[in-house]
């Protein structure tokens, strides 16, 4: 993903917050993957086959999903990378730099600007 902007979704189809967010990021990877937005879903969700028959209905989410079904709990990752709540979302830039650890808020602005910037 070297020289894309990349957003880190640690999301759970089980979340209300997170589904909501959810049409939200499906529109930015539609407009904006062309030019350079990848995406990557870690999700907490804990049954693979209930998972696996979400995004089968949810075709326009082709980007990469980390899903660990043996996790009592949430993706070993949240854990890992200090995630508290979620729908968290990390954007990182095209340089490779983690730019922001909490851009649910305001992740489609931040996203359009970092795309803007030249990879340098």
């Amino acid at each position: 993903m070297k020289g894309k902007v990349v957003l880190v979704d640690f999301w759970a189809t089980w979340c209300p917050p997170c589904m909501a967010e959810l049409p939200k990021v499906k529109k930015l990877y539609a407009d904006l993957h062309a030019r350079g937005l990848e995406i990557v879903g870690v999700s907490s969700d804990r049954d693979p086959q209930n998972f696996r028959a979400f995004l089968d209905d949810n075709k326009d989410m082709p980007w990469p999903q980390l899903i660990d079904p043996t996790s009592k709990d949430w993706h070993p990752l949240t854990a890992k990378f200090g995630v508290e709540s979620i729908p968290t979302m990390f954007v990182i830039d095209r340089k490779g730099i983690c730019r922001s650890v909490s851009a649910a808020e305001n992740f489609e602005e931040l996203v359009r600007k970092l795309l803007d910037e030249k990879a340098g």
